[in-house]
């Protein structure tokens, strides 16, 4: 090992910041000026107004004498990789940025500061963040390595450490426990920490006793038995918590690349990971301490949203009237701004939440400038903040909290961008801009927050002894500690705010394309089934499966959505493509034919049938009759008819009686349709999930949600679907828990207090449709 180490590079210079760099003999700064003011012309035309062209001139200086020139221009070459892209973050305030079309906001005409990306004091240097439709995310790194590899490009590292689980899996394994007995302690660990949220031997409380204490929650109590502790596993959970959090493996950033100027193994020692990409040893913040700049290529699900969807609309026009996603213009458009008002943003980017959707439907406000500041200020410590915003923007007086804070004016006084936090440090306290940008890091990132107490101390000694008054610096302060968690710059949310418009444009004039595209794309806040509802809200039709019709993905066309094969449970993708690759030598006829001309296992097609894809191409003839075609077409083949799935799963059983058969050749009742469909898809789709219950329902006295608005004051009672969750931490300490149900009428938002979660948390967890009881607040 000492021969190893003595071998090993010591001489590491991380006194200067490593750029990427153009070929030899190119002059990054002439061509970057070159092409920053050709995109200038294009963006505002020409002349260039004085107050554009100074922009220009004072990034064009600062950027290249801090050495960015190179790196602008290696970004503005990838970008052009993929029409729809966001550049976001701080980079998004840079007038260069967005004359080179990596960003989309004009930093001018929304007032966003370039300080908050670059500023003359700024040791650390900044990255510019790029968003890509997440399915092509993979193409743009492709086509990186190949321009920029050669031993000059890798990827950044994710550093894994171990947590409880692991951490006890580790240790068990080197003191010989079987698996069975690291699987038994692991799922206990797991759900203790779980709920205890901290890391020491008072989180274990097993170890001294065989019976789960108050740690525990009433779930875990329920489901994991009293466990014998001996010396060897008290002796493993013992070292494990000494382990927690120590490195275990590098993995792969979800986007981060850094480019050199040459051989990239001489700044940073490299490695190849398992999927074959290099990566470089150091995690995201080692790599900028060291000087390294990288980009960040990001995954965005939304962005591959707009595409599918201008897919769909464009597909049954004229190339003439094709509708472009640079020529939509949803800023000043009615019907985006009226869904918008009403909160109905579900499958909308950025403002989709439960919480947000609120936030809109109460402010009655969402022009552009309005929905930055709303995206901005929903963060976790900033509920009181969000009520308040919402007072002033209704009319409420406010007086600035002193004359020298002009800039939260914007906000309504609120700060509510993290550029303001380092702003106001300067303001008040007098900082530099570095100090300042520490202060306004410290929040987000948690292994800055050790410093908060003193730079606590530092700011309000520092302003108050510049002359401010005591109370008006603590309430600064306090602004500034809502920022704890995660927050945003205002280009940042800018920029997100572009596309936030741009899907309600869609989702209001083309409901039926955007929400086939919001399905077939995943990722969003709510389930499959929850935005299926929500087009059928819209006014749209869902059709179901059909095997000459359907795509992979979810199809939409004038207030029509067809489901996709994607939808159908137990269906591979490889029997998908062989499908969708026949269908090209012309539709199916029947069901026979189908099997004929595609090599399809049994499992597969039973999937197919029981999803109702053959249904239109085989009228009078129920799904189970489909089914006993399939069993005798597969009778005389060499492959069992139920390979690969359990003797259970099938409707006929290997010794099914003829009378049994001739009772399931019948034609299906609603009722089992319905679970053929929960079966097939996870939900169903003929009719709403509550629909068969209605005969129990209708001895209670229920309301509907659409109703709501009427009974404010009033207990009520209702029945829903559970669509999502959120639970949070009182101020006390204890757990709530925000939830979204759905009736046939429509949403509502309820909340369940510390008490009743403690009651209902775990019913919570093992079902969806519920009876509410609760009273209607405003």
């Amino acid at each position: 090992s000492m021969t190893i180490a003595a071998r090993c590079k010591t001489d590491w210079d991380f006194s200067t910041t490593i750029f990427p760099g153009l070929p030899p003999g190119e002059n990054p700064k002439a061509i970057l000026r070159e092409r920053v003011y050709a995109g200038a012309a294009g963006r505002y035309g020409v002349p260039l107004s004085t107050e554009v062209r100074q922009r220009i001139e004072m990034e064009l200086d600062l950027v290249c004498q801090k050495g960015f020139a190179a790196y602008f221009l290696i970004v503005a070459d990838i970008v052009k990789e993929s029409p729809l892209t966001i550049g976001r973050g701080s980079a998004a305030a840079s007038i260069l940025s967005y004359c080179l079309l990596i960003t989309q906001v004009d930093p001018v005409r929304h007032n966003l500061a370039f300080e908050r990306f670059l500023n003359p004091d700024r040791s650390d240097m900044p990255d510019i963040d790029i968003d890509f439709a997440w399915d092509e995310r993979d193409a743009v790194l492709d086509y990186i390595f190949k321009k920029y590899g050669d031993g000059q490009a890798a990827m950044v590292a994710n550093h894994v450490t171990l947590q409880p689980r692991s951490a006890v899996r580790e240790v068990a394994k080197v003191y010989g426990l079987s698996s069975e007995e690291i699987i038994t302690v692991t799922k206990r660990v797991h759900l203790v920490f779980a709920h205890a949220g901290h890391h020491t031997k008072q989180s274990y409380p097993f170890i001294d006793s065989a019976v789960p204490t108050a740690t525990a929650t009433a779930t875990a109590t329920a489901t994991v038995p009293p466990m014998h502790i001996d010396d060897t596993l008290a002796e493993v959970l013992e070292l494990s918590m000494q382990l927690i959090g120590i490195f275990h493996y590098p993995s792969v950033h979800s986007g981060g690349v850094v480019i050199v100027p040459d051989a990239i193994r001489k700044h940073v020692p490299v490695l190849t990971a398992p999927k074959g990409v290099p990566i470089v040893e150091w995690e995201k913040d080692q790599v900028e301490e060291s000087g390294l700049v990288k980009i960040d290529i990001l995954g965005n699900r939304s962005l591959a949203v707009v595409r599918d969807c201008l897919h769909d609309v464009n597909l049954y026009r004229r190339p003439t009237e094709h509708l472009a996603y640079g020529a939509i213009k949803p800023l000043d458009d009615p019907r985006t701004t009226a869904i918008m008002e009403r909160g109905e943003t579900m499958g909308v980017f950025y403002i989709e939440s439960p919480a947000t959707r609120q936030l809109l439907a109460k402010a009655g406000k969402v022009d552009y400038e309005h929905v930055v500041i709303y995206s901005s200020i929903i963060r976790p410590a900033a509920n009181r903040y969000s009520n308040l915003l919402i007072e002033r923007i209704h009319g409420a007086p406010w007086e600035p909290l002193h004359a020298d804070l002009d800039f939260l004016s914007e906000s309504y006084g609120i700060m509510v961008y993290q550029e303001q936090v380092a702003l106001s440090a300067r303001v008040l306290a007098g900082w530099p801009w570095k100090e300042a940008d520490m202060l306004q890091k410290i929040g987000t990132k948690k292994s800055l927050r050790p410093l908060v107490p003193a730079m606590q101390e530092k700011f309000i000694r520092q302003s108050i002894e510049r002359g401010y008054a005591p109370e008006m610096v603590q309430q600064v302060w306090r602004m500034i500690e809502s920022f704890e968690g995660y927050s945003f710059t205002k280009a940042h949310s800018a920029s997100y705010a572009r596309l936030s418009f741009v899907c309600a444009y869609l989702k209001a004039h083309h409901p039926a394309e955007f929400m086939a595209a919001v399905i077939s794309n995943r990722g969003g806040f709510y389930s499959p089934y929850a935005y299926m509802s929500e087009a059928r809200r819209l006014g749209v039709r869902v059709l179901p499966p059909h095997i000459n019709r359907s795509r992979l993905k979810w199809k939409g066309h004038h207030r029509k959505m067809r489901v996709g094969f994607m939808e159908i449970r137990n269906l591979q993708r490889s029997s998908i493509d062989a499908t969708l690759d026949e269908r090209k030598r012309g539709d199916f006829s029947s069901l026979d034919d189908f099997l004929r001309r595609v090599d399809m296992v049994f499992g597969d097609v039973r999937a197919l049938i029981r999803a109702g894809c053959f249904d239109d191409l085989e009228p009078g003839r129920s799904r189970p009759e489909l089914l006993l075609q399939l069993m005798e077409h597969h009778s005389g083949s060499d492959q069992p008819p139920e390979a690969g799935l359990p003797a259970s799963s099938s409707i006929f059983s290997r010794d099914t009686s003829p009378e049994a058969v001739a009772v399931h050749l019948r034609q299906l009742s609603p009722m089992q349709v319905y679970q053929m469909e929960v079966e097939s898809f996870g939900y169903p789709l003929s009719r709403h999930p509550l629909a068969p219950f209605k005969a129990l329902l209708g001895r209670q006295r229920l309301q509907q949600a659409a109703d709501i608005p009427r009974y404010v004051g009033r207990r009520i009672t209702l029945a829903g679907i559970c669509l999502t969750t959120k639970t949070v931490k009182t101020r006390k300490g204890e757990t709530m828990e925000f939830l979204t149900f759905e009736d046939q009428s429509g949403l509502f938002e309820t909340v369940l207090f510390p008490g009743q979660y403690k009651a209902y948390s775990d019913l919570l967890r093992w079902e969806k449709l519920f009876v509410i009881e609760g009273k209607v607040e405003e």
